[in-house]
């Protein structure tokens, strides 16, 4: 099942990607130690400046809204001096933002977020949004917060109203981001869009779905 949690959040990725936001990388494996064969896994991309690298962006900060807030790297990005102030600015920026003396607009990028919560909204992925999964990356060009979605496999307990934690609300409080969201609701949901995914996409997928058909047909 783990697996096919795996192909899922797979899925899911090549939508993300194809809607240019930031994506992992995800192989299907079979995985053979000491000649003992220990099945099929999921190998997941970290995050780190490679992950910003394939996807096209400038090397920036990824962190986790957690409270306080984890920065990757940080005590590395410290040491330097250009890296420190963008440490320190998006620390004061989320705090202000937690507060509520800071629009979400001026912190998030409006479009991006709209688009990701429309393909959560699309695959049923709402356990992608629990903060401890959810990542953000800070554009140093924008100087806004894009989504990084991970885990979005279907859990039966997790609550499906993906608006229900503050810092969703926060968007859906926004007239201006909710007609966002509606509209991209409204493009990806039209099936003339999503066969053309799949026609794009169907030769890649194949080739996991053969490997995980050998093991669990």
């Amino acid at each position: 099942p783990k697996v096919r949690n795996g192909i899922y959040d797979w899925f899911a990725h090549k939508l993300m990607k194809y809607e240019n936001l930031i994506s992992l990388r995800y192989n299907v494996v079979t995985v053979v130690i000491n000649g003992e064969d220990k099945g099929v896994y999921i190998l997941e991309e970290f995050f780190d400046k490679k992950l910003i690298e394939d996807n096209q962006h400038r090397d920036g900060l990824i962190l986790k809204p957690l409270h306080p807030l984890k920065i990757y790297t940080e005590k590395k990005l410290l040491l330097d001096p250009f890296t420190k102030y963008s440490v320190h600015l998006i620390k004061q920026l989320f705090m202000s933002f937690r507060q509520g003396t800071l629009h979400p607009k001026q912190l998030f990028d409006y479009d991006k977020m709209s688009r990701f919560l429309a393909i959560i909204k699309l695959t049923g992925g709402e356990h992608a949004l629990m903060i401890h999964n959810i990542r953000f990356y800070f554009n140093p060009i924008t100087a806004r917060l894009e989504p990084i979605g991970r885990e979005f496999s279907i859990k039966a307990n997790i609550d499906i109203n993906i608006f229900h934690h503050k810092l969703y609300k926060r968007f859906m409080d926004d007239p201006e981001f909710v007609k966002l969201y509606v509209q991209e609701l409204y493009r990806l949901s039209k099936p003339k869009y999503l066969d053309i995914f799949f026609s794009e996409y169907e030769l890649a997928l194949q080739k996991p779905e053969r490997i995980l058909q050998r093991r669990q047909p």
